[in-house]
């Protein structure tokens, strides 16, 4: 696999990542958890994404989705930050993948919850 492979792998999996909950109420409404748990099973193991985007009918450029097929319209995520309240401040460096498969990052904001991975159920690593 080339480096650009690697890089477009990482990108698409933290779009899947970062997608992965409205994806499973959409695939729930259409009968099709468990191809979308058996594709985070997969996931898991170190299996490829592609194959099972494909499967799925989705597609990402960079991290931003192109869906076709059932999953093709999750609904719209309520917005899942909210400001901290008081004195808070930013800490220095950014929320990565646990297990360092994908492009995600996350940069913390006072008052935010921990984000966590939802491929790998844990929650993201910082550095």
């Amino acid at each position: 696999m080339t480096g650009r492979q690697e890089e477009r792998d990482r990108l698409d999996l933290a779009g899947f990542c970062r997608d992965i909950a409205a994806l499973r109420r959409v695939a729930e409404e259409e009968g099709l958890s468990a191809e979308l748990e058996s594709a985070v099973e997969a996931l898991r193991r170190g299996e490829p994404l592609r194959p099972h985007l494909t499967r799925l009918g989705l597609e990402y450029d960079g991290t931003r989705p192109s869906r076709q097929g059932p999953l093709a319209t999750p609904p719209a995520q309520p917005p899942m930050n909210l400001p901290g309240i008081g004195g808070g401040h930013t800490a220095v460096g950014v929320y990565r993948c646990p297990a360092a498969r994908c492009a995600r990052r996350e940069q913390p904001q006072p008052g935010d919850d921990l984000p966590m991975c939802r491929v790998y159920a844990q929650p993201l690593t910082f550095g």
